[in-house]
């Protein structure tokens, strides 16, 4: 069995054209932005998917998810499945719609 990597579990992408690094640090200020923008130049609706949230317990991911929220274009729908509630402003989203 081999030793367990020291590397960090994050890489390269392309979101929109442009080559980002998914170290989390770089979320809200570098792939979401992009991600969100990409999207909202697509035609037609979008839905995505989060399956599984509940495995992502740390607060970046909810402070990304809430960002991401908060910018959604009009044609994307965001669905989280989860066995446990999100710690995201829920009621406020609701309200919002």
């Amino acid at each position: 069995m081999s030793a367990p990597s020291t590397e960090p579990p994050f890489e390269l992408i392309t979101v929109g054209g442009v080559s980002v690094d998914l170290y989390p640090n770089n979320l809200i200020s570098g792939v979401l932005p992009r991600l969100l923008e990409a999207l909202a130049d697509m035609p037609g609706d979008r839905v995505i998917v989060l399956d599984d949230y509940q495995l992502a317990d740390n607060e970046l991911w909810d402070a990304s998810l809430d960002f991401f929220l908060e910018h959604l274009p009009l044609n994307v729908q965001l669905v989280v499945a989860s066995r446990s509630a999100p710690q995201l402003p829920l009621g406020r989203l609701r309200a919002h719609g």
